[in-house]
């Protein structure tokens, strides 16, 4: 965890300073090398890596976000505007994407097996009561939501389009290729 967790004044120690010290000089890493994506993606890559090692949780990603923002909205309050705040948050992800991915490289989805179980196990509700009524309904209702996907798709103007085996042959293939994807989850 923390190296520092157990000194005392916490935010004065030596071991703390220099753990504050590194994680501002990789922001600064990572906006200076903005120019080179092949760098960052390396660096940012082995930063995740380490930061796993180390048994940094997950979790606290989101709060070094929050923390991030709220001193830059502290210490440049007047330049620290809504543009510069929408920025921000448009780098965010851009920066931090390459050091979570090592969390997500045993389970690339990010589920823990409850999520998965619980996945596997409605999708075999929706198996018995049949791929083939919910496939319909399901694109049926993603043409009616976006029109124009359906103009994708060659048979978009047959008449009676829901009632045609063309329809119903891309339904049920869909549906049968989520159920491989969801069985093959681990």
């Amino acid at each position: 965890m923390a190296p520092f967790r157990d000194e005392k004044p916490l935010f004065q120690g030596e071991v703390f300073m220099d753990s504050a010290f590194t994680f501002m000089k990789g922001i600064t890493r990572a906006i200076n090398s903005v120019d080179n994506p092949e760098e960052v993606l390396n660096w940012s890559t082995d930063l995740g890596k380490r930061h796993k090692r180390k048994g940094i949780k997950l979790d606290y990603f989101p709060t070094a976000i929050v923390a991030v923002m709220e001193t830059l909205r502290t210490y440049y309050k007047p330049k620290f505007d809504d543009e510069l705040e929408a920025a921000w948050d448009a780098a965010f992800p851009i920066i931090s994407k390459p050091i979570l991915d090592p969390y997500h490289q045993d389970n690339p989805g990010g589920l823990s097996d409850s999520d998965i179980k619980s996945i596997q196990a409605d999708w075999r509700k929706v198996e018995e009561f049949g791929l083939d009524k919910i496939g319909l309904q399901m694109f049926r209702n993603f043409f009616n939501v976006n029109p124009e996907i359906l103009a994708l798709f060659a048979f978009a103007k047959t008449p009676n389009l829901y009632q045609t085996s063309e329809f119903r042959n891309l339904a049920i293939k869909i549906m049968r290729v989520f159920s491989k994807v969801i069985q093959g989850i681990e």
